[in-house]
């Protein structure tokens, strides 16, 4: 049984698979003509005349010395556009989920390649919200996931990524503590205050495992309107997400 994470962000994309024993998760190198190879630039470029499709560096690089083709950027800020139905390159119909599943095919590439059998879990992050809106938010999602079968990446499960970010920390505390997790994205600023215990051993197996008392809330900058959507978290109950907007500045928790 193999697992892997997925950060499929705005601008860069970067990939992980656990560790063995007590290790820690190790970061896939998945762009091998990039400067720092663990992360791959989240854009494409069409060459005219050609039948290929270039993502990351690769792309970039072919982009500023020929200039003729189609490039694209910033895919991932469409995912919960309604508006946003499909476009034409080289005279073929590519859907958003297309789009995004030629550059997670690139990560899972590089990710078969770093581990042995067959991958069978994946986990991808997630902002907080896609959109304030519920239904946009959701569109988001479902796109992603059917990218992701696309890309060929099985039963895709998805978690929000400052509350990954905080249950990582939380892994090293020797004491309980209130903790401030922000994730700075290209497209998305997100933030989650949670109180975090040590993770403790249970008598009979030695095993670690979460305390019960931890609990989160998921906040952001937003300075329009609240939003309605929810996600969970298994261990840390319902969290209240909300997003950046452009408008201007707000902190909420709860």
């Amino acid at each position: 049984m193999s697992a892997v994470g997925i950060d499929f962000g705005t601008s860069n994309s970067a990939a992980a698979i656990p560790g063995a024993g007590d290790e820690p998760a190790r970061v896939l190198a998945i762009d091998e003509r990039a400067t720092d190879m663990r992360l791959l630039r989240s854009v494409l470029f069409f060459p005219d005349g050609s039948t290929g499709i270039l993502a990351g560096e690769a792309a970039i690089e072919s982009y500023l010395r020929d200039f003729e083709g189609r490039f694209l950027q910033s895919i991932k800020t469409f995912l919960p556009s309604t508006a946003f139905t499909h476009t034409e390159i080289r005279r073929k119909t590519w859907r958003l989920e297309q789009l995004i599943a030629v550059l997670l095919g690139k990560i899972r590439e590089s990710v078969e390649r770093a581990v042995s059998g067959a991958l069978t879990h994946t986990v991808f992050g997630r902002p907080a919200v896609f959109s304030p809106d519920p239904e946009k938010d959701a569109l988001a999602q479902t796109r992603l996931a059917t990218a992701a079968g696309l890309a060929g990446f099985p039963h895709p499960v998805f978690v929000i990524e400052p509350i990954a970010a905080a249950l990582r920390y939380e892994e090293s505390l020797d004491r309980d503590e209130v903790v401030l997790v922000g994730d700075f994205g290209a497209g998305t600023s997100d933030f989650t205050l949670m109180r975090s215990v040590p993770r403790a051993a249970t008598p009979s197996t030695g095993a670690t495992t979460s305390s019960p008392r931890a609990a989160s809330t998921s906040a952001a900058i937003d300075s329009t309107r609240p939003s309605s959507s929810t996600a969970s978290s298994p261990s840390l109950g319902p969290v209240r997400p909300t997003r950046r907007s452009s408008g201007g500045l707000s902190f909420r928790t709860g």
